[in-house]
C-alpha cells in the first residue's frame, strides 16, 4: 500500500473531545492508515491510501461530524491551450498535485478553477 501524508486544516473544534471525535471518524475510513488531530493547531495529519479513499471522502467525513475543512478556491488564467484535449491535460495535471481537491479547466474561458488545501499547496505551484 502506498500512503500519502495530508495535513488537513480543520475549523469548528472547541475542545480536545472534538479532536478525538474527528480522529476516530477519520480512522474509520477505509484506506486511512493513521489519523492524528491536534486541537491546538486545528490540524489533522493523515496517512492514507489515495487509491482507496479520496480527498473528497475525507472532507465529507469531517463535515458529516459537524466540523469544517478549511479550503480555498482560486480561478487561474490558462493561456496556450489549443483544444479541449489541452484543457483535459491541464486538468489532469492539476488534479495530480498533492493538496488539490478538485480542478476544472474551461477551454472556452481559458481558466482553471481549483479547490485546494492552503496548507498543502501554494497558488504559485498551481500556476506552474
Amino acid at each position: 500500500m502506498t500512503t500519502t501524508r495530508l495535513d488537513l486544516p480543520i475549523g469548528g473544534m472547541s475542545c480536545a473531545a472534538c479532536a478525538s471525535r474527528i480522529e476516530k471518524g477519520l480512522q474509520s475510513l477505509p484506506g486511512v492508515e493513521e489519523a492524528q488531530v491536534n486541537f491546538a493547531t486545528e490540524k489533522a495529519t493523515l496517512h492514507y491510501d489515495p487509491s482507496v479513499v479520496t480527498l473528497e471522502q475525507i472532507c465529507k467525513k469531517v463535515e458529516d461530524l459537524g466540523y469544517q475543512v478549511i479550503r480555498e478556491k482560486v480561478t487561474i488564467p490558462i493561456g496556450g491551450m489549443h483544444c479541449a484535449s489541452c484543457a483535459a491535460n491541464v486538468e489532469r495535471a492539476l488534479r495530480r498535485v498533492q493538496g488539490v481537491i478538485e480542478a476544472q479547466v474551461n477551454f472556452g474561458t481559458e481558466t482553471a478553477t481549483v479547490e485546494y488545501f492552503p496548507t498543502q499547496v501554494e497558488i504559485t505551484t498551481l500556476r506552474q
